[in-house]
């Protein structure tokens, strides 16, 4: 390419950039503010199915908080997996606070009442499947590979 078609092309380039418009300077976006919780009740009516289908609450806070999964036993027990930790866990630097918790429906009226602590302090925990009285459960590892 010989050195006037460079010239011009950076000339031209140089005009195009000094004629674009100055922009006005932009106010700082406001602060994201998360929507407030809903409660079980407006969330239960947010869930659309087909017809003659429904949905019951079977369990809500305070008996059970971050859930992300969940098994049943031969008794009826609800095992749930609360992940209280994720993101970045409790304090913020990784520190393990995933629970497992078990629901019982005491007054068999179909709405459980009643919530006991089975293990706490595991890392990251997503997934449960009951098994003799107990569970078997999948977390995080607590020193991930690099």
């Amino acid at each position: 390419m010989n050195s006037r078609v460079v010239v011009l092309l950076l000339a031209l380039v140089c005009t195009l950039l000094a004629a674009e418009p100055a922009r006005p300077p932009q106010a700082p976006a406001a602060p994201l503010v998360p929507p407030a919780p809903l409660s079980p009740e407006e969330s239960r009516r947010k869930i659309h199915l087909p017809a003659g289908y429904q949905v019951e609450l079977a369990a809500a806070e305070p008996l059970v908080l971050d859930p992300v999964a969940f098994d049943w036993d031969e008794r009826g027990r609800l095992w749930v997996v609360e992940m209280a930790d994720y993101p970045l866990g409790l304090d913020g630097k990784g520190k393990a606070g995933g629970r497992v918790r078990i629901l019982e429906d005491t007054n068999r009226d179909g709405i459980y009442d009643r919530s006991s602590l089975f293990a706490e302090g595991l890392s990251f925990p997503t997934g449960i499947l009951t098994w003799r009285g107990g569970c078997l459960g999948t977390a995080a590892p607590e020193n991930p590979v690099s």
